[in-house]
C-alpha cells in the first residue's frame, strides 16, 4: 500500500509546521504550501529525516492561487489523500481604522483561498471515494470578537462551512472535519498586531504549544471526529456559550481586547 499524501496550508511556522511534523513523524508524504519560501523550506529540512516532503511557494490571499495549485498537482498526477486547511491571516485593531487591502487578504486566506481548495480537493475525493478534510478553526468562532471583527467573523464562517459539508459528504467516504484551538504558542499574534499584554482573557486561556495542539488534534481527526476542540477550559467555554445570552460574550471580548494589562 503506497504512502498517503497530505496537503498542508501555511506550513511554514506555528500550528501549520507543528501538523506537519506529527504527519511526517507517521510516515505520510508531505506537500507543505506557504508564500515564505526561506521558511517552508527550513521546515523540509527539519522534517525531511521522516517523510517524502515537496514544498510549494503559494500565495493564497492572491486570485486563483488555489486553482492554480490545484491544477499543478493534478499534471504532476499527485493524489492528495487529506488536505489540511490551516492558513489564516489576523488583523488587530478597529475595524473602519484598519487598511482596507489588510481586510482584503484576511477574508481571501481565511475564507476564499480555504472554500476553494475545499471545493476543488473534496471533488477529487469524491471521484477517489476516500480522502479528509481538516479545517482549522478557533475558540473564535464561538462569538463575535471586537478589535478583531474579521477575524473572529471568517472563523465562525469555516466552523459553520465545515460543519455542514461534513454532513453533505458523510456519506460519500469523504471526511471533513473542524479544528478549534484556543490561544498559541506562536507568533500569530505578533503578526496580527495584538497586544503582547492581554486582559483576564490571556490569564483564563493560557497558550497551549503549538506542538502539543497539533498532537491531539491529528489523533482526534484520524479518528474520523467531525469537531475538534483541544483544551479543556476552551471545551468549558463552547458548552457555556450555549447557555450564554450572545450579547454577554460580546460584551465581554470587547472589553478583554481592547485593555490591555498593564
Amino acid at each position: 500500500m503506497s504512502k498517503q499524501t497530505v496537503l498542508i496550508t501555511g506550513a511554514s511556522s506555528g500550528m501549520g509546521a507543528a501538523i506537519a511534523k506529527v504527519f511526517a513523524v507517521r510516515g505520510f508524504d508531505l506537500l507543505l504550501v506557504a508564500r515564505d519560501a526561506q521558511k517552508l523550506h527550513t521546515v523540509k529540512k527539519s522534517l525531511s529525516r521522516w517523510a517524502n516532503i515537496q514544498v510549494l511557494i503559494c500565495d493564497l490571499t492572491q486570485l486563483n492561487t488555489a486553482q492554480r495549485l490545484f491544477s499543478t498537482l493534478q499534471k504532476k498526477h499527485r493524489q492528495v489523500d487529506i488536505l489540511i486547511n490551516n492558513a489564516a491571516v489576523g488583523t488587530y485593531g478597529h475595524f473602519v481604522k484598519t487598511n482596507i487591502q489588510r481586510i482584503e487578504a484576511e477574508i481571501a486566506t481565511n475564507i476564499r483561498a480555504l472554500t476553494e481548495l475545499t471545493h476543488l480537493f473534496a471533488a477529487q475525493m469524491q471521484k477517489q471515494k476516500s480522502g479528509k478534510i481538516l479545517n482549522v478553526a478557533s475558540v473564535a468562532a464561538l462569538q463575535a470578537g471586537a478589535q478583531m471583527a474579521v477575524y473572529y467573523a471568517s472563523k465562525a464562517y469555516v466552523l459553520h462551512f465545515t460543519e455542514a459539508l461534513a454532513e453533505e459528504l458523510k456519506n460519500e467516504n469523504v471526511q471533513v472535519s473542524v479544528v478549534l484551538p484556543g490561544p498559541l504558542k506562536t507568533d500569530f499574534n505578533t503578526k496580527a498586531g495584538v497586544p503582547s499584554k492581554r486582559g483576564v482573557l490571556a490569564r483564563l486561556l493560557r497558550p497551549m504549544s503549538a506542538e502539543k495542539i497539533a498532537q491531539l488534534t491529528v489523533d482526534k481527526f484520524l479518528q474520523g471526529k467531525t469537531m475538534i476542540i483541544p483544551g479543556f477550559i476552551n471545551r468549558c467555554l463552547f458548552f457555556a456559550y450555549r447557555f450564554l445570552p450572545r450579547s454577554l460574550p460580546r460584551k465581554m471580548v470587547k472589553r478583554l481586547n481592547a485593555h490591555p494589562i498593564e
